[in-house]
């Protein structure tokens, strides 16, 4: 079972933006990720904090994603499947924002067991505390890579 942690920032809204991921691995760290985008929006961020993650795993395998985001858990747990319906639109008939991103993370799900979860932000879980600050540091261009146990990743 892994365990992804996102977050996404912008310095503006839009703006310079970052998004980061923690990954667990039966409770165990597994690698912190992070990058940068010079001109986006924090739910762009939070998406692509998302599709990272999941994109490190395998096929097949069961992943809890954490975010505080009800906008990512809930278009990306039942929302896309209407939109998807509907030639993706939303119910008012406008496009899906950030629909190239979201078409990508359902690719993946399909392909994995995925569930998510919903966290209050700036609350006291240790690991959104973490993706939150590496997101918030990439926003301001520093980028982030450390993987903890390669070989557990397979």
């Amino acid at each position: 079972m892994y365990e992804i942690w996102t977050d996404g920032a912008c310095l503006g809204n839009p703006g310079p933006g970052g998004w980061a991921f923690v990954m667990l691995r039966y409770g165990r760290l597994q690698m912190e990720l992070s990058n940068y985008n010079e001109h986006t929006t924090n739910n762009t961020m939070e998406y692509q904090a998302i599709f990272e993650g999941l994109r490190k795993t395998p096929e097949k395998s069961r992943i809890r994603i954490v975010s505080d985001s009800r906008l990512c858990i809930n278009s990306l747990s039942s929302w896309w499947k209407n939109w998807e319906l509907n030639g993706w639109l939303t119910r008012q008939k406008e496009p899906v924002k950030n629909r190239e991103v979201i078409e990508k993370i359902v690719h993946l799900q399909r392909r994995r067991s995925v569930s998510y979860h919903w966290v209050k932000g700036h609350g006291s879980a240790r690991w959104n505390i973490h993706a939150d600050r590496l997101a918030c540091a990439a926003a301001r261009g520093r980028a982030y890579r450390r993987v903890h146990d390669v070989m557990s990743l397979s």
